[in-house]
């Protein structure tokens, strides 16, 4: 995009278009890019490495209302939650 980082267009269409769906296809994986791409509104967020049917997928799932993530990605949001979740008032309970 000329002048412009992906982020900041996420941020632009969302301002002007809150309805938009949209669906971040770039070649970064590090944290901070993906999280805040998902801060600044994309519904979902797939590597340009991810297979042409994935690719269709991603955009269907989008279009439709959901939030598709190339498994890697999905990974990381994961564990940012697991990382930065509240302790739980009782350890889970292990079936025996």
């Amino acid at each position: 995009m000329l002048g412009i980082n992906g982020i900041e267009g996420v941020k632009a269409i969302r301002a002007r278009y809150p309805q938009a769906h949209i669906l971040m296809q770039t070649v970064f994986e590090d944290d901070d890019k993906v999280f805040d791409a998902i801060c600044a509104g994309a519904n979902g967020y797939i590597l340009k490495t991810a297979a042409v049917e994935d690719l269709v997928k991603a955009i269907r799932e989008v279009h439709a209302g959901g939030s598709a993530m190339t498994p890697a990605i999905a990974f990381k949001v994961l564990e940012r939650f697991r990382v930065n979740a509240p302790p739980t008032l009782d350890p889970p309970r292990m079936l025996a």
